[in-house]
């Protein structure tokens, strides 16, 4: 209902008039009583011989399975209402989802790129590690050559002082 205080109108259907009282816009409720008159004139216009009481019924029961009809049709709209609310909240958890999916890929792709740097970094410091392995078995095996030589010289170097001892043993004795 509109913001209008109670008034009272008079309408008139079918050439009768009638007083009503009514806070509605009294343009509404003439439009209303425009729309109820020509209704019954038409229904009357399909059958002239009929009485205005019988245009009148006629009419009421035409407006009744309207109205029915439309009330039908609104509690449709309202589950499909109800569906489309559920509908629009799925599609809020899709839309978050995509955008979690959507940060999950920029995340992957990070991931992928620190990989592949690190990938690059563990091949470089498996090469160093076989150079390293190189350069240790050659300094093994120069060690070994150096031990072997080192020991060789040490037996030399007895031998040297053995025949140091023997040969001062001999100047001592010759000197005897």
């Amino acid at each position: 209902m509109g913001d209008f205080t109670k008034s009272r109108l008079t309408i008139n259907i079918m050439g009768i008039d009638y007083q009503v009282i009514t806070d509605d816009d009294p343009k509404r409720v003439h439009m209303i009583a425009d729309f109820v008159d020509t209704l019954i004139r038409e229904t009357k216009k399909t059958s002239p011989y009929m009485t205005n009481l019988s245009a009148t019924v006629l009419s009421a029961l035409n407006l009744s399975e309207e109205l029915y009809r439309i009330k039908d049709d609104f509690e449709e709209l309202k589950e499909k209402e109800s569906e489309y609310q559920m509908l629009l909240s799925y599609k809020d958890k899709l839309t978050d989802a995509m955008e979690e999916l959507e940060d999950n890929e920029t995340k992957n792709k990070i991931m992928k790129s620190k990989m592949e740097r690190l990938e690059v970094e563990n091949n470089e410091l498996n090469e160093l590690i076989e150079e390293y392995k190189d350069k240790f078995n050659t300094l093994r095996t120069e060690y070994e050559l150096s031990k072997r030589t080192v020991a060789e010289l040490q037996n030399k170097l007895l031998e040297n002082q053995l025949e140091l001892v023997k040969a001062r043993k001999n100047l001592l004795d010759f000197n005897d």
